[in-house]
């Protein structure tokens, strides 16, 4: 399948996460059966107060994990400065759709919203995450027992659609596939779901004459990022079910 994404807007944020999506960059944590991501990312030894769950969650999935009051976790996904958090937090229970992003903005089940999501004012959420130096941490910040599921760590920005779409997927299936193949759902898609490679095969910009105030002439003002890309499907058993 070959398609086209434009992105029309003053810094092209919107096409670079697009692009960097498609490129399967990120760890992506189902707790299906472990504490590794689908990308062979694990944690750093020495994480405490957590334990398997083998229970169906919301996702869909068997598998998630269960913090204590003071359960912890850390990635070395060697963030930058710029990332996006996404979670199921108490994935057993009330399944908030939770995604921080490094700029301060979060969205809880769709809701966009904007302020501090560190530890002691997470609206809404148990769950507290830092990055410091590249690592994630992962905290229970609640004084009983806590839930968390699909854990997506992307070393970018997404944009806030993006985010509030994943935070208000449907409960009965995971919002994100195994980075790097990903899950996509459509019309165009006779299953509930498939699994897909995405290639960015070229990028090409486009402008158009604007008049510029208080200039006679016009000038070329480049104000469009095309993002030309395929999408192969894969079969299931391309993807490593043993850490799904």
């Amino acid at each position: 399948m070959s398609a086209c994404f434009t992105d029309i807007a003053s810094g092209y944020s919107d096409a670079e996460a697009f692009e960097r999506m498609l490129q399967g960059e990120g760890h992506y944590v189902s707790f299906g059966t472990g504490l590794q991501a689908s990308t062979g990312l694990n944690p750093i030894p020495g994480y405490t107060g957590l334990s398997w769950n083998g229970a169906t969650g919301f996702g869909g999935d068997p598998g998630y994990i269960d913090f204590s009051a003071t359960g912890r976790i850390q990635y070395d996904a060697q963030l930058g400065d710029k990332w996006t958090i996404i979670f199921r937090d108490d994935a057993d229970v009330t399944n908030i759709g939770a995604a921080y992003r490094s700029d301060g903005y979060y969205s809880l089940d769709g809701g966009a919203t904007t302020g501090q999501w560190y530890r002691g004012n997470t609206p809404q959420t148990n769950a507290y995450v830092d990055v410091l130096d590249g690592v994630l941490t992962f905290f229970n910040d609640n004084a009983g027992t806590n839930a968390v599921d699909d854990l997506v760590i992307l070393p970018y920005m997404a944009t806030s659609a993006m985010m509030d779409i994943w935070t208000s997927a449907d409960d009965a299936m995971p919002f994100f596939g195994p980075m790097p193949v990903m899950r996509t759902t459509g019309h165009f898609i006779a299953e509930q779901h498939s699994y897909m490679v995405g290639e960015v095969t070229g990028v090409s910009y486009v402008a158009k004459p604007q008049h510029i105030s208080g200039n006679v002439s016009s000038t070329w003002v480049t104000n469009a990022k095309i993002v030309d890309f395929t999408l192969s499907e894969v079969s299931e058993t391309y993807v490593r079910t043993d850490v799904l």
